[in-house]
């Protein structure tokens, strides 16, 4: 609980700007100043004395000019307050001027880090999404490869059998795009996504979708390879898939909407030759079946 406070009180202090402290600043030294304005005038013991002249100060120039001089902490002496209830509203004045010249301070120097954060995080994000593409080229590289290698029958039951391990980097590239690509909030915290960026990634998942498809077919043309293990990875696959495509379905940029679609429909088209392979597997068995009938 005391946690949550803490948290609360520094989200209300960073959302205080510049314009609203020097706000505040300015209104306590025309409070005060009317207070001992009002002293001056009403009350005989209470005001503020000019040491020049030795009178108290009745116009309100002076007492703007002493309420200024307290609340900044200056204190030239030559005015001071004069009674005990003008002298208290000096020290609360004083310490009202150093809370927010404190309050001034904190938040250039918070201005400042921020500013460094937010460079060093932008370079980190984009490195991010550099990384992200690299992962899913990576992906059609070797996928490419494995499919030339079984159009030429160069291949073994064994990595058939471990053929899911392939489908792991497509998976975690997908899991961290769909963080960055489905955020949530307006946080300064969050880096928001530029249409480009969208694009390119959205890009790249179709491409390496196009070759998963490419890959299924090939597979489906020349061996049995159906597991558990691909069935789990490609579960995961589409659920990431559909989860990214509905998401920007709606977007304002039509061409992000479009690429969306194109992702949707290359994941139905994945999940179809999956399903194939499951249908001609069937079909095998009533053959079979049939022949010792």
């Amino acid at each position: 609980m005391l946690i949550k406070k803490r948290f609360d009180i520094v989200a209300i202090f960073d959302k205080i700007t510049f314009k609203q402290i020097f706000t505040l600043w300015i209104a306590i030294i025309l409070i005060f100043s009317i207070i001992f304005y009002l002293f001056a005038i009403h009350q005989e013991n209470e005001g503020v004395i000019n040491a020049k002249t030795g009178e108290k100060e009745t116009n309100l120039f002076p007492i703007l000019y002493f309420s200024f001089i307290t609340a900044t902490s200056t204190g030239y002496g030559d005015i001071w307050p004069i009674g005990v209830v003008s002298r208290s509203f000096a020290i609360l004045g004083a310490v009202l001027g150093l809370l927010v010249f404190s309050m001034l301070i904190s938040k250039l120097v918070s201005f400042k880090q921020q500013l460094i954060l937010n460079e060093v995080y932008e370079i980190s994000f984009h490195e991010r999404i550099s990384r992200l593409r690299d992962m899913y080229y990576l992906y059609r590289t070797n996928t490419n490869k494995l499919i030339e290698r079984l159009h030429a029958g160069n291949f073994t039951r064994k990595e058939i059998k471990e053929l899911g391990i392939n489908l792991i980097p497509f998976e975690n590239a997908l899991s961290d795009s769909m963080k960055i690509l489905c955020q949530r909030g307006n946080s300064q915290y969050v880096n928001q996504l530029d249409d480009l960026t969208v694009e390119l990634l959205l890009k790249s998942i179709d491409l390496s979708m196009s070759k998963t498809l490419e890959l299924f077919i090939t597979l489906n043309a020349v061996t049995a390879w159906k597991n558990d293990y691909i069935e789990e990875k490609l579960g995961a696959i589409s659920d990431s898939v559909l989860t990214i495509s509905n998401h920007y379905s709606k977007h304002n940029n039509l061409k992000i909407r479009e690429k969306a679609n194109d992702v949707y429909k290359l994941r139905s088209s994945v999940l179809k030759e999956f399903e194939r392979f499951n249908d001609a597997k069937i079909e095998t068995a009533k053959e079979d079946l049939g022949k010792w009938i």
